[in-house]
């Protein structure tokens, strides 16, 4: 598995997720979920150290105010979100994966390179490196976009009778 390097609170964290209605709650140094998005993973990807992310980020603020007619800016996290059990719930993320990837993180400052898998799903093999047909792109207001390769359709499942929503 492939990891990069992000920040740790000195102390405790706090939740930091901000579709989660608890109003910051402390989150006990080692323990907590963290949420991994796919637009970080392609970032972080091509620069997996923090000074790399910091530089990246940086080049592109000055390449902006160098362009102030640019348009709306999209914004670039340079690390996961750390989340209660009631964010990660809402986001329903799998619990034991985050809660794993949270407790390596807090040991050793290490995220894995790869996205958080949602509650119910098979962990499949982590992105080791960024695919052109799955590269992030800008669009005209600078937010990332993701170009899709078409997937090939699944055997169809019996869904049970809560999954008809989906």
């Amino acid at each position: 598995m492939n990891y990069f390097e992000c920040d740790v609170p000195s102390g405790d964290g706090r939740c930091s997720d901000n579709s989660c209605p608890c109003p910051e709650v402390i989150i006990p140094r080692g323990t907590g979920y963290l949420y991994i998005e796919q637009s970080l993973v392609y970032f972080r990807h091509q620069h997996p150290t923090l000074e790399s992310a910091r530089r990246a980020m940086q080049q592109e603020h000055e390449r902006q105010r160098a362009n102030p007619g640019g348009g709306v800016t999209g914004f670039y996290r340079l690390g996961p979100i750390l989340v209660c059990e009631q964010g990660a719930k809402l986001r329903t993320i799998d619990l034991e994966v985050a809660a794993a990837d949270a407790k390596h993180w807090w040991k050793t400052g290490q995220v894995p390179l790869r996205a958080t898998p949602r509650a119910g799903t098979v962990q499949k093999e982590p992105i080791a490196k960024a695919t052109p047909e799955a590269a992030p792109t800008t669009n005209a207001h600078h937010s990332p976009t993701v170009q899709k390769k078409p997937i090939a359709k699944a055997p169809s499942v019996k869904k049970k009778w809560w999954q008809f929503w989906r």
